[in-house]
């Protein structure tokens, strides 16, 4: 199959790497004193700018996501075993050598986090909410309930959320003297799709699928595709009060609890 030379997917590290130099290149590796100059290199390009960061992290608890915490844990096991094979008998799980395949299949420092929140907590006038669950919602409300305020993180959950204003973390480019970004809006995807409101992106989620109803329990709700394409123009063609339905009392359980954290509920 031929590929794009120019195309963004394309690796431009060398097809092979010395053993110490694929090391160097596992997350494990990375020095914590670089985490420590990112991050403050971060926050304090964000205040030179008049910016006020509020940081929340997750909490322990978690609702309606068994499934979906099943599966990253069984992701995050083969990290490791992933690591075991390489430090044992050196074997790497992938075949094009790339610094984002590195990144995906070996597991991040246990004590990463660890750093970057001892570094926020050196900078005394930063704020850090620490929540009963996860952050998503509460950061999305923060947004919403202000229109000077901005949800930075890395979640496509907060393309669904009602009235806030979603900044990926991959979009933000945070220098000395400005601060730009990508901002996403539920009401601009929903025109971007030519949805009929911007309700509808909810219930593309719950079409396509997330975190809350995956592949198996989508097959319970009334359409038979859970491809994203398939769902978008299936919903072009409906009301503005379009709701999707199922005949699974838990399906049903896991669609009214999507809709009414989208909502704040």
């Amino acid at each position: 199959k031929k590929t794009n030379p120019t195309s963004s997917s394309q690796c431009t590290c060398c097809k092979k790497l010395s053993k110490a130099l694929s090391i160097r290149c596992l997350p494990q590796a990375m020095p914590l004193k670089l985490v420590d100059e990112v991050t403050r290199e971060f926050v304090d390009n964000l205040k030179k700018n008049g910016m006020k960061l509020v940081v929340y992290w997750d909490g322990p608890g978690r609702r309606m996501k068994a499934m979906t915490s099943n599966k990253r844990n069984q992701a995050h096991d083969e990290q490791w075993y992933a690591l075991q094979q390489f430090c044992e008998i050196g074997v790497l799980p992938f075949r094009q050598i790339c610094l984002r395949n590195f990144s995906k299949s070996f597991p991040h420092s246990r004590i990463f986090q660890q750093q970057v929140a001892a570094t926020l907590t050196s900078y005394s006038e930063l704020t850090q909410i620490h929540c009963e669950e996860e952050a998503d919602r509460e950061v999305a409300l923060a947004s919403a309930q202000n229109s000077t305020t901005f949800s930075l993180g890395l979640d496509s959950d907060y393309c669904m959320f009602a009235n806030i204003k979603y900044v990926p973390l991959t979009t933000l480019n945070a220098t000395t003297n400005q601060v730009t970004g990508c901002i996403i809006t539920r009401e601009a995807l929903a025109d971007y799709f030519h949805l009929p409101s911007s309700e509808s992106m909810v219930e593309l989620a719950i079409l396509a699928g997330n975190d809350y109803i995956d592949r198996p329990l989508a097959a319970f709700v009334s359409f038979e595709s859970t491809s994203v394409e398939d769902a978008v123009d299936h919903l072009q063609l409906q009301d503005d009060d379009y709701k999707v339905s199922t005949g699974s009392s838990d399906v049903q359980k896991a669609i009214d609890f999507i809709r009414a954290l989208y909502s704040f509920n």
